[in-house]
């Protein structure tokens, strides 16, 4: 069954128009999953987020002209398995190891007529032996780095790209509320973890990934998970992501082993805060570095210093994608992005939701996890 075609028309005919181009030529596999709907490509960005080798003979591309339609280019190994599930109507295959991969892009471009055009590539993706021979091969062509359009449109989620990422959020939240019920004093993270992945599994993710950690406050680290015992008192802090069609959900919960302490309840309720303060700051218009500071500002004033270097990043095919929260982010939030806003409170008190970007300011979509309060766990 073909994967669905999310792609945001509206804003790829912004982008083609704003830089006067011809066509896209994707080849990062998250951008050949989105212009092509790639089982190959999807599975690349799921089990190693990026392909080791971004040389390699086997490169698929996507040729995206201004008028017409999309071209998949892969080699004949991955053919019958994209037939399956791609939404592209067309297809070039080539010999892996005995044919160039950017020679049969080449002969696409050269088949739309677009052998004079203007052609946005990624820069930042290909290798400079690819990219030279792109140019050897198009000699008449000019060729526009176009990263940041990929990543632009891309940010802009359809609806059924919300759709998509509500319902990841959801069963991961589903798991963790799970998981977190049958925690017990004298399991280790590592089983708490595994029952998350194991719960979002069960729930249809065709993918889990992420961490736990255990400790009392600051003994927290971003190590990994471990086979550390939780004792009465621990903080449980999550970082999960869950895929759906390639989309992740991507949440972090807390929950403490047996009845919290005072001071455990006052950070709880003072990272909610700080949190509530940023989504209603969070709109249109706003740059991600203005967002960052506000963070700053909230967590100073209740009298915490927020050090860690990002605040959050846009979700999409991938988990840190622009608009970014960070200090240098100059690019705008927009209605319909998506962003895993996850502010920190030392390492044990760090929560991240998914924060949908609308007209007239944000909300939080993955609400299915009661957050109001502390979980307390074991009990």
């Amino acid at each position: 069954m073909p994967n669905p075609k999310l792609v945001n028309e509206a804003a790829l005919r912004t982008a083609l128009d704003g830089s006067r181009l011809d066509a896209l030529i994707a080849v990062y596999p998250k951008n050949v999953f989105y212009y092509s709907g790639s089982p190959i490509a999807r599975e690349q960005l799921l089990i190693g987020y990026l392909p080791e080798d971004p040389g390699r003979a086997t490169l698929a591309a996507v040729v995206v002209p201004r008028d017409g339609d999309n071209v998949l280019v892969c080699c004949e190994e991955e053919g019958a398995i994209n037939r399956e599930e791609v939404w592209v109507e067309q297809m070039r295959l080539y010999e892996a190891y005995r044919q160039s991969p950017i020679e049969a892009v080449a002969k696409v471009v050269e088949e739309k007529g677009l052998a004079d055009g203007r052609l946005g590539v990624e820069v930042e993706y290909l290798t400079v032996n690819y990219y030279q021979e792109l140019k050897t091969l198009l000699p008449r062509a000019q060729f526009v780095p176009s990263d940041r359009q990929f990543e632009w449109i891309r940010s802009l989620k359809t609806p059924g790209e919300i759709e998509i990422m509500k319902r990841a959020a959801d069963l991961l939240d589903d798991a963790t509320w799970e998981a977190f019920s049958s925690a017990r004093v004298g399991e280790t993270e590592w089983d708490i973890h595994c029952r998350i992945i194991d719960g979002a599994l069960r729930r249809g993710a065709e993918h889990c990934r992420g961490a736990l950690w255990a400790g009392v406050t600051n003994d927290i680290n971003f190590l990994g998970t471990s086979r550390k015992v939780l004792k009465w008192g621990d903080i449980i802090h999550t970082d999960h992501a869950a895929f759906l069609q390639g989309y992740p959900g991507h949440v972090s919960r807390l929950g403490v082993m047996g009845e919290p302490t005072n001071r455990q309840r006052k950070k709880y309720a003072n990272i909610l805060a700080v949190q509530r303060r940023i989504i209603e700051f969070m709109r249109p218009g706003v740059t991600g570095q203005e967002v960052f500071w506000f963070a700053r500002k909230a967590c100073a004033e209740l009298g915490y210093l927020h050090t860690a270097a990002i605040l959050g990043h846009n979700l999409g095919l991938g988990y840190h994608e622009r608009p970014m929260l960070t200090e240098a982010e100059t690019m705008t939030l927009e209605a319909s992005n998506i962003v895993a806003l996850e502010p920190m409170i030392e390492w044990a008190f760090h929560i991240q939701d998914h924060i949908l970007v609308e007209e007239n300011g944000a909300r939080r979509q993955s609400d299915k996890f009661d957050t109001r309060d502390l979980f307390i766990m074991g009990v």
